[in-house]
């Protein structure tokens, strides 16, 4: 049987997305009756060591982790910087032949060729590059001098273009590769739709908005403020937009020409961070938020990006108030399962935000029912299997 190794400078597993993607995506191929492994930077945890098969099993992955320096903050980089010799150590031990495929997860510089060159000189199995993310300039604070931008660029301009096979999370991406002549395949963001939903609960009489995740030079984080700045004095009163898993510093950071009135936004309850919550906590938030709100502008990294906060929230029955670009427009219907708006407009986003404010509590509810219908039926790994296997064996 052909083996499939992921391998990811990431934690895994971790639940963040990337590590929810290379999960969804292993266990579609392992439904798909193919052997799979995951090899990252996460922790080998003791509760997860299987004696019978002897690897250590998350959710019936098998993964193995780079080890851990105990040496705290020097230790993380010293980790990181042996993260490329590391993985092709557990490489070696696998006998790698001709039919087997290594995926490699959106890598650094050093990452990729370290892979590359391994699995291409001394083995017949084949490298399949993951790519969900194509970073721009503006994200980084020295722009076209940072050398993260490089590294991305490199990897866009020399690595990438080189290879026969590419997955990538938007038909934005398979266009530019194949202009390139490669073959890219189009994988988005999977989900398990049987996790449960926790039961919604109305606290209070406000519309309760989330914003989940890093707003930092991605998402329009500017823009949903000035857009709950645009509300009348009586609409902002029955509106609150609550921020996870963020430091109120970062959200400021990013909020940037509006920082100032994000500080009193915040103050006046409008805004509330929840900067660190734990599991059971964040599921006890979503039972009492009625959409999430995700301004986006248009640009090159929003139509390249596909959005894993929505799927993950519509799985929770949470829909959404987001603005059309991107793949993710077209799995969603307007004022079925979310409610879309221009990009590129704060005012577009009030007035999304006042629909929602029109709504009745029953109206709401079937918006909820109907986001996790769409988990279902479009982002569940299983629907997907025959896809995924295909875009590995294809010629």
């Amino acid at each position: 049987m052909s083996k499939v190794i992921f391998c990811a400078e990431r934690n895994f597993p971790a639940g963040d997305a990337g590590a929810n993607r290379i999960l969804y995506m292993a266990k579609a191929l392992l439904d798909g009756g193919m052997s799979v492994k995951v090899f990252a930077m996460g922790q080998n945890k003791d509760e997860n060591w299987d004696e019978e098969t002897g690897h250590f099993l998350y959710k019936d992955v098998p993964y193995n982790n780079v080890p851990e320096y105990r040496l705290g903050k020097i230790g993380r980089i010293v980790r990181r910087i042996m993260a490329p010799s590391s993985i092709k150590k557990l490489l070696m031990q696998e006998k790698l032949g001709s039919g087997d495929k290594i995926i490699v997860y959106q890598p650094s510089k050093r990452f990729a060729e370290t892979i590359l060159n391994y699995v291409n000189k001394k083995t017949d199995a084949e490298v399949i590059f993951d790519i969900v993310e194509w970073h721009q300039p503006f994200q980084y604070a020295k722009g076209e001098r940072d050398w993260r931008y490089k590294e991305e660029k490199y990897c866009f301009e020399k690595i990438y273009p080189q290879q026969k096979k590419l997955i990538v999370i938007s038909s934005y991406l398979k266009e530019y590769f194949e202009k390139l002549g490669c073959q890219a395949s189009v994988i988005p963001i999977y989900v398990d739709s049987t996790d449960s939903v926790y039961k919604r609960k109305k606290t209070d009489n406000r519309l309760n908005l989330i914003y989940p995740g890093n707003p930092y030079r991605k998402d329009a984080f500017s823009t949903m403020i000035q857009a709950l700045d645009l509300l009348s004095d009586e609409e902002r009163k029955r509106v609150v937009l609550h921020s996870t898993g963020v430091t109120k510093d970062l959200l400021l950071k990013c909020a940037e020409d509006n920082a100032e009135l994000l500080g009193q936004m915040l103050e006046n309850g409008t805004i509330v961070a929840h900067e660190w919550m734990d599991y059971e906590e964040l599921m006890r938030l979503y039972q009492e938020m009625d959409f999430a709100l995700i301004a986006r502008d248009t640009n090159i990294v929003t139509k390249a990006n596909y959005p894993s906060k929505v799927p993950e929230l519509m799985n929770k029955g949470i829909p959404v108030l987001i603005s059309r670009v991107g793949d993710i427009v077209a799995d969603l219907i307007d004022n079925e399962n979310a409610i879309l708006f221009d990009p590129d407009s704060s005012e577009a986003c009030m007035v999304a935000i006042q629909h929602a404010l029109k709504m009745s509590d029953d109206e709401i509810m079937n918006m909820h029912n109907q986001a996790k219908l769409c988990s279902k039926s479009k982002f569940d790994y299983r629907l997907h299997i025959d896809e995924l296997k295909n875009a590995l064996i294809s010629e």
